[in-house]
């Protein structure tokens, strides 16, 4: 039996939220900021990629003069893994 798109999401939501309060990862709200003190501007998007071994999101914006930045980060520890 195949899962619905919208169980999917609450599934992953869910896994987010645990993983927060477990503290395995910082919240998106922090990921967000260390993104933003490289290139203060907007977020586009925040993204959870896949990496086998560790929880690492990506994270795009956009600066203050228009130039868009992909920030990738190590969600448990908060380190900038790439930053093009």
């Amino acid at each position: 039996m195949q899962k619905s798109l919208e169980q999917f999401a609450s599934n992953a939501l869910l896994e987010a939220m645990q993983l927060v309060e477990t503290a395995k990862v910082k919240p998106l709200a922090e990921l967000n900021t260390i993104a933003l003190a490289k290139h203060p501007g907007g977020t586009i998007e925040i993204t959870q990629l896949d990496a086998h071994d560790k929880y690492v999101y990506q994270v795009d914006i956009r600066d203050r003069s228009g130039e868009q930045w992909e920030v990738e980060i190590d969600a448990a520890s908060g380190e900038v893994l790439k930053n093009i």
